[in-house]
């Protein structure tokens, strides 16, 4: 009942919309008087405008006062290798196939005044999949993953262990109920200085600050995202304030904002008993970013992970996320095995990009990007009660080329390297290095550009993922963006 009222609703606020613009009455062309005339658009303004426009629906209330109404569908069809251990053999296997929606977003956008605009954007992440990722019930954890069993094992990994004992919900619901990604207030005093308020994407990294309707391919460079900030943020977005802006006539583009972060918590023993508290004295969090443009700006709040050749980019970018205090470290007594003392440890991560999207004659276009994140005392997999701290790297590297504005072939890889160091009751520690790797390759048929398009890719594992079961997959994506 639920899905077939929130299903009924766009097309309601689409026809209001329409009809709304239809009702308005048109006014006469005003009069030419001696006033001063108005400035030109900034660059930031025609950004804003331009996505206004391209939209289901566009409702002008007054002079640089608009709403604008976009939709953003995603069904993917899935098809994993599943390998189960009571089979015969533990190579035996079988293909899982799911169908359902990876994304689905009402967007509204637009501006109360000419200088302070909007944007707001709900989300049905993975409706209707039937794996341990979907929205489809069981326990929502911080980090994104469902549990149905909150059960402790003692064999599983620290990140494993985080999803079973971490039991934080996020923002939004479960059971496929639709919930609010983002939400946010731009106030621009000149394209240089701007002040953001809301549930803001983290400036961080370039992936987790693209739009999820340009994507070079299937989806993110997601692993290289969640290595630093996947299991403390909603969806990489967080609440805080950020200043942004774009100097020397966009060359350089900043965003730095204080974020709520991993917020103050304290973990109890089965008695009651306090036993380590997280963020005692509930510091913030930073996170930063800056992009050198050497040639076309990127103007707007969201990246594009490719500009099907109408923009010429080669950029460089870094960020860092930073929060103190996050995670508390045991220390033991070597003989009675009680606790003695502790140490709080801060957490960093530190993030440096390349980007190339260079449009040629033709319809053809060139698209490259790289990235590298080092992650020190990651919060989201330290649990308290097993004294797991989590430091690691990530990369990624993807390059497709555009032929005719038609078809793309796309060419992935990813890496992410996790260092576990645990601390038993003894005070000797030892530690787990794993690596988690996939090499995709992808091709994208464009139908009418990022509006409506199919696209596909293959993924195959070279780590210690190898032969763990899940890791090859095939995915078919069908996008509708408006």
């Amino acid at each position: 009942m639920k899905t077939c009222i929130r299903c009924g609703a766009v097309p309601l606020i689409i026809g209001a919309l329409a009809l709304s613009l239809a009702a308005a009455p048109q006014k006469a062309p005003a009069a030419k008087t001696d006033a001063k005339t108005e400035a030109p658009p900034t660059t930031s303004q025609l950004a804003d405008d331009e996505e206004g426009r391209e939209s289901i629906a566009r409702l002008v209330y007054g002079p640089n006062r608009w709403i604008a109404l976009h939709f953003l569908l995603q069904p993917q069809g899935r098809f994993v290798g599943i390998y189960e251990e009571n089979l015969e053999t533990s190579r035996d296997g079988i293909i899982q196939k799911e169908l359902y929606l990876k994304r689905c977003r009402i967007i509204l956008n637009g501006h109360v005044t000419k200088n302070i605009s909007f944007f707001m954007e709900t989300e049905d992440w993975e409706a209707g999949r039937s794996g341990s990722n979907a929205n489809n019930g069981g326990y929502t954890t911080s980090s994104g993953y469902t549990s149905k069993d909150k059960g402790y094992d003692s064999t599983v990994t620290p990140a494993d262990d985080y999803k079973h004992r971490h039991t934080v919900t996020t923002t939004g619901t479960v059971k496929n109920n639709t919930f609010t990604q983002t939400a946010f207030i731009n106030y621009r005093i000149f394209d240089e200085l701007q002040f953001t308020v809301g549930l803001i994407p983290l400036p961080f990294t370039r992936q987790n600050l693209q739009s999820a309707a340009s994507l070079l391919g299937v989806d993110y460079a997601a692993p290289f995202v969640d290595a630093a900030i996947g299991g403390t943020t909603n969806n990489w977005r967080d609440m805080g304030a950020q200043v942004r802006g774009f100097l020397f006539g966009g060359i350089v583009d900043y965003k730095i904002g204080a974020f709520k972060g991993v917020s103050r918590s304290i973990e109890r023993d089965e008695n009651g008993a306090i036993i380590g508290i997280t963020n005692p004295h509930d510091n913030p969090r930073y996170s930063g970013r800056i992009q050198i443009n050497f040639l076309d700006p990127e103007p707007g709040f969201f990246y594009s992970g490719n500009y099907l050749g109408k923009r010429k980019i080669i950029s460089l970018g870094g960020g860092v996320d930073y929060q103190q205090s996050v995670y508390r470290k045991w220390y033991y007594d070597s003989e009675t095995g009680e606790r003695t003392n502790s140490d709080l440890i801060n957490y960093f991560a530190w993030t440096a990009d390349v980007t190339v999207d260079y449009g040629f004659r033709g319809g053809n276009s060139f698209v490259f990007q790289g990235g590298y994140v080092g992650v020190y005392n990651n919060p989201a997999t330290a649990s308290l009660a097993t004294d797991y701290y989590y430091n690691g790297s990530a990369f990624y590297v993807e390059s497709g080329f555009l032929f005719k504005r038609i078809v793309q072939p796309v060419l992935k890889y990813q890496s992410v390297f996790q260092r576990a160091v645990h601390a038993d009751f003894k005070d000797r520690t030892y530690e787990e290095d794993r690596t988690i790797a996939h090499y995709i390759v992808g091709l994208n048929f464009f139908i009418r550009e990022h509006n409506a398009n199919i696209k596909m890719e293959y993924a195959m594992p070279n780590g210690n993922n190898t032969s763990w079961s899940g890791q090859k997959w095939f995915i078919i994506q069908c996008q509708l963006f408006l």
